[in-house]
């Protein structure tokens, strides 16, 4: 009775030793592959906005994970990311700002009522 192989099992080859996958594809191989498809990924997510990814896609170019190393265009990514976040966190300052500004205006609104009816 032959068992089926698990999906995520491994395989030595017999004449080269390497580890192969399921697929017959050598480890190795497979997992850059996976790191090219990562890489572009993150450059896909950064530009659809995310700056988490692009400062990703930015360290992966550095590092050349996944990618050919290309330290100039990392640099303007991670400069493009770091602007983002620093825009995101403005905005998100400017709301708290409002909100507080909102509730402080309710809370002398109701005072004020107070007093004329008292």
């Amino acid at each position: 009775v032959v068992k089926p192989v698990p999906q995520n099992a491994s395989m030595l080859d017999a004449q080269s030793g390497e580890r192969k996958g399921r697929a017959g594809v050598p480890l190795r191989d497979a997992v850059a592959e996976c790191t090219v498809r990562w890489f572009k990924d993150a450059v896909e997510e950064g530009e659809a906005g995310d700056p988490g990814m692009k400062m990703l896609a930015a360290q992966m170019l550095m590092s050349g994970y996944g990618c050919d190393p290309d330290p100039e265009r990392a640099s303007q990514l991670m400069q493009a990311a770091s602007a983002q976040l620093k825009e995101q966190e403005q905005q998100e300052a400017a709301k708290k700002v409002a909100i507080a500004a909102h509730h402080q205006a309710k809370r002398e609104q109701a005072q004020g009522e107070g007093v004329q009816q008292g």
